[in-house]
Parts: C-alpha cells; sequence; structure tokens
C-alpha cells in the first residue's frame, strides 16, 4: 500500500533472456515488436536477447543488451546457433558465453562423430545436432585460433530444435523427438535440460 506523499520504489524483476525462435508470449496477450515475429497465434523470439514487455502499447520486444565482445576461453560454457551441419563437424554461432551475450559474432567448430570404437573406427549415432538448432557446448580447446566445442556432458547438446520437415515443434521421447505438427522422429544429441528454456 502507498500512502499520500510516498514514492513507490519500482519492482526488482529478473531478466529474462530469450533464444531465436522461443515463444514469448502469444497474440492474444503481446502483440509482435521489435526482434520478434509471429508464427501462427505466438510471438517468437529472432534472436538471442532480454524480453521486455511494453504494457502501455500492449508489445513484446527482444533487446539485445550491452554486451562487451568476450573471447570465449577453456572451460568456458557457450550457447549458440547451429549455422551449419556436416558429416563430421558442425559450425556454431556463438550468442552467449557463461550466461553473458555476446554480439561479437564468434564461431565454434563442434566434432559430430562418437569418440567410440566399434572395431571399425569412429561410429556416428544418429543426428548429433541440425541447422538452427540451440545448443549448449564446452570450450575444450583454442588450438589454430578455432573455438573447439563438446557436448559430452548430460547437461550439454541441443536444448531447442524445429522439425526439419516442417518446421513445427517437438516433444521429447527419451532421446528422440517427435514433430507436433507432422510426425516426423528425429535423433538429436539432446541436453538433460531440453525443453526447460
Amino acid at each position: 500500500m502507498v500512502l499520500f506523499g510516498e514514492t513507490k520504489l519500482p519492482e526488482i524483476t529478473k531478466k529474462v533472456i530469450a533464444t531465436p525462435g522461443e515463444k514469448v508470449a502469444v497474440i492474444e496477450e503481446f502483440n509482435s515488436g521489435e526482434g520478434t515475429y509471429l508464427q501462427e497465434s505466438n510471438v517468437r523470439s529472432l534472436h538471442v536477447g532480454e524480453i521486455r514487455k511494453n504494457l502501455s502499447e500492449r508489445s513484446i520486444n527482444i533487446k539485445h543488451p550491452d554486451s562487451k565482445n568476450i573471447l570465449p576461453q577453456l572451460g568456458d560454457i557457450i550457447t549458440g546457433v547451429v549455422e551449419t551441419a556436416q558429416t563430421k563437424i558442425a559450425n556454431i554461432c556463438i550468442e552467449s558465453i557463461n550466461g553473458k551475450l555476446s554480439k561479437a559474432g564468434f564461431t565454434g567448430m563442434l566434432q559430430l562423430i562418437s569418440n567410440q570404437s566399434s572395431g571399425r573406427g569412429r561410429v556416428k549415432r544418429g543426428a548429433t545436432c541440425r541447422s538452427g538448432d540451440i545448443v549448449r557446448a564446452l570450450v575444450f580447446s583454442i588450438a589454430n585460433s578455432t573455438i573447439h566445442l563438446s557436448i559430452d556432458r548430460p547437461d550439454l547438446g541441443v536444448l531447442k530444435a524445429t522439425c526439419s520437415m516442417c518446421g513445427g515443434d517437438f516433444v521429447r521421447l527419451d532421446d528422440r523427438l517427435k514433430c507436433v505438427d507432422c510426425g516426423f522422429i528425429e535423433e538429436r544429441r539432446l541436453s538433460s535440460e531440453y525443453g526447460n528454456k
């Protein structure tokens, strides 16, 4: 309750960071603002950034907070978007380093072949990730000016993905993903936190 003559202090709210393609609102609640796009009745984020709600205009915006061009170091945890995924490697556009947004445009290289041997060399187990996936990875080497990434921990791997057939959302089936729109099933190297974001 605010008494006459008193000044109400602004409420302190936790900053919420959105990832590309993440649903941030429905059109019945907020209009699509800067840094967002409308898909059917959902407002989704265009890029990594802080969710800002404009209650007077009933719009939602995704803003890139000010961030320094921090160079990833050994042992850092990065979150990024898969730009390209080939047979053996994927290029990851790094969006954040240890939870801090980075707009420097660093690209990391993720090896997609399992190190487990079956007597005939290394074996590839399904698709580790695909273009457009959001992944969390560990920086394990910066040799030859290349940022080498690993997802060999339960909390690392794909955090968010969409169907490569129709672009629909997935539901998780153990270590596989099933599209809610077309029913297509895909494999990924999923983080233990997949779908929590």
